[in-house]
């Protein structure tokens, strides 16, 4: 924690993570498009060694204000998808009595 993680955008599931992760901190400028975008990333990055000071003292608070840490958010989308499925099973299942 704290410290930012440059993501190449892909199809498997740890790349959609990270990107995913990074959407929702409001970091997009994180993910790279491809290879050379990556290695371009990086190195600017790595050059502004302010911005990543910057970075890493405040990842922490901007990660917990984020919905990835919004617990309430979570489980009140979580009920709302377990009413929905429910709702969806006693209407397929009175249709076929």
């Amino acid at each position: 924690m704290g410290v930012p993680v440059l993501t190449l955008k892909g199809g498997r599931y740890v790349s959609r993570v990270g990107e995913s992760i990074l959407n929702n901190i409001g970091m997009p400028e994180f993910i790279a498009e491809n290879k050379q975008d990556y290695v371009k990333k990086a190195k600017e990055f790595a050059s502004d060694i302010n911005a990543l000071l910057d970075i890493r003292t405040n990842l922490r608070g901007r990660a917990l204000k984020s919905p990835l840490f919004d617990g309430e958010r979570f489980a009140k989308n979580f009920e709302d998808a377990i009413e929905w499925m429910w709702k969806k099973y006693l209407d397929n299942n009175s249709a076929t009595e």
